[in-house]
Parts: structure tokens; C-alpha cells; sequence
């Protein structure tokens, strides 16, 4: 009976660890969405992304960017971050008609850092993203 016991409680032990571990791996690093970018107008263009399962971690995010597929620069966007939400940042002083890359960095308390793919666009003379082009229609 005392080995049941003991067996009993061990493989509990066990199996509570594992999922300990597991819970804690799957909820360590922040989601992260693509980034969407918005309102692009000839030097200026907004960029956002979502950020969720932050688990039991606050996270920080920011964009890396440039006009090559390096990202040389990155700009803060939000920090504290403890629920999920939106990173958003409006991006001004751009060149004219020059392709741009963009992506998402989220960093969590505990130092994982996700980053979503990478988005591309290009700057110039062009209707707002969000805004749907509408057809001309001819009189019959």
C-alpha cells in the first residue's frame, strides 16, 4: 500500500511538472499579427500590429524597418503592454515613391522576443489602403 502511495504521488509530481512546463513554453513569447500598413501617403505611411497571449508576462513592442530587407532601423511603439492589443506607429518624413520594409517586435518580461513577417510598401501618390476603390459606372 505505502509503494501505491508513493508511486501515486510521484507520477502526480510528474505529470504536474509537465504540464507546468508546457503551459509555461507555450504562453512564453508574445502573438504577434503581420503588419498592416495604412493611410500611405508620399512620405509618410501608418503601420500597426496585433499583439495577444501575453500569458503572465507584460511585453514591450516596437517596428523594425527600413528600405532594405535588413530592417537597420526600429522605432518604440507601445511598452507595459499586460492584456493584448494593438501597436500602432505613424511613420512621416519618408522618401517619395521608395519601397519600404516594415515588421513587429514584441519582447516579454521574461526576455522572448517574437517578430512577425515582413510587410512591404511604397510611398507615393496613393489612395488610403483601407479605402476601397470605387469602379465609374456609364450610363446606359
Amino acid at each position: 500500500m505505502k509503494n501505491i502511495l508513493f508511486s501515486t504521488i510521484k507520477y502526480g509530481t510528474v505529470v504536474g511538472l509537465g504540464l507546468g512546463a508546457l503551459v509555461h513554453v507555450s504562453f512564453a513569447a508574445p502573438v504577434l499579427t503581420p503588419a498592416t500598413v495604412t493611410d500611405i501617403g508620399r512620405t509618410e505611411a501608418v503601420v500597426k500590429a496585433r499583439i495577444s497571449n501575453l500569458g503572465m508576462y507584460r511585453a514591450t513592442a516596437w517596428f523594425e524597418w527600413g528600405e532594405t530587407s535588413a530592417l537597420e532601423k526600429s522605432v518604440v511603439g507601445m511598452s507595459d503592454i499586460s492584456v493584448g492589443g494593438y501597436v500602432e506607429y505613424h511613420f512621416t518624413g519618408l522618401k517619395e515613391y521608395t519601397i519600404y520594409y516594415v515588421r513587429a517586435v514584441a519582447m516579454d518580461s521574461d526576455g522572448e522576443i517574437t517578430r512577425s513577417p515582413t510587410t512591404t510598401f511604397t510611398t507615393g501618390d496613393v489612395v488610403s489602403v483601407s479605402d476601397p476603390v470605387a469602379e465609374k459606372e456609364e450610363p446606359v
